[in-house]
């Protein structure tokens, strides 16, 4: 999380996001966010554990991997990766913009062995179109959005 937090685009997302819900409020209408996790986000505690090929991705995508045996490392991937969902969610709190988390609806999917991703790629396939269709539509009539 305190990557994120530090990340210098981390300031300019916020301004983003609070243009846009201004954007929305003046056109009359409101800005909704709806997060989409990524691949690993999901799938990491579905997969085979393999710390070392974590370290080699890390390093490969010009990151420095934290020091320590590769077991910690694998903890740490699991046990943070929600971090830049919470850092969003918490903001979205704050600056009073409705919020909904699709990581449950997926999350969900995978432990029942589907997979909503496509198998090379990091985009959904219409499964994982479909495990989203009615927590959204829920959220959007929740929020008004919908009859």
């Amino acid at each position: 999380r305190a990557e994120w937090e530090a990340n210098p685009v981390w300031a300019a997302v916020q301004g983003e996001l609070r243009a846009a819900r201004e954007a929305c409020t003046a056109a009359g209408a409101r800005f909704l966010f709806v997060y989409l996790p990524s691949k690993p986000e999901v799938l990491l505690p579905f997969v085979k554990p393999d710390p070392a090929l974590a370290r080699r991705t890390i390093e490969f995508l010009g990151n420095p991997a934290p020091e320590g045996p590769a077991e910690a490392l694998w903890a740490t991937l699991i046990a943070e990766r929600g971090a830049q969902e919470a850092l969003l969610r918490e903001f979205c709190a704050r600056e009073s913009i409705p919020f909904l988390s699709t990581r449950p609806a997926l999350e969900a999917q995978a432990a029942r062995g589907e997979l909503g991703y496509l198998t090379t790629d990091t985009h959904w396939q219409s499964l994982g179109q479909a495990a989203l269709l009615e927590p959204l539509l829920a959220f959007l009539r929740e929020q008004g959005a919908l009859d």
